[in-house]
């Protein structure tokens, strides 16, 4: 029984295109059942995930249409370039 509501529950997800969610569903849901979440506690868990997927994906979208070589960080950054920048400052905001 369980296993069909799965298998459901995976088909609604893919027609929603809600693809990290399907994808981790086993392993959300395992962790739920382990940890004895609540189901509130289990869906919020769960679209989190397609959240943050969907995000990640819209952060490449759109370094790939700006055309950048590549991703920089902060952490990369050269402070010798600008010597009268403060790098503790700087380093606070992050």
């Amino acid at each position: 029984m369980e296993q069909l509501i799965c298998d459901r529950l995976r088909d609604k997800l893919n027609r929603l295109k809600l693809n990290r969610a399907v994808s981790m569903l086993y392993d959300i849901l395992q962790q739920a059942e382990t940890d004895q979440s609540s189901y509130l506690a289990f869906l919020d868990h769960l679209l989190e995930e397609e959240v943050a997927a969907k995000d990640k994906r819209r952060v490449q979208t759109v370094m790939k249409t700006a055309g950048l070589p590549s991703a920089k960080t902060i952490d990369s950054y050269d402070f010798s370039f600008h010597p009268n920048l403060n790098q503790k400052e700087v380093m606070s905001f992050v």
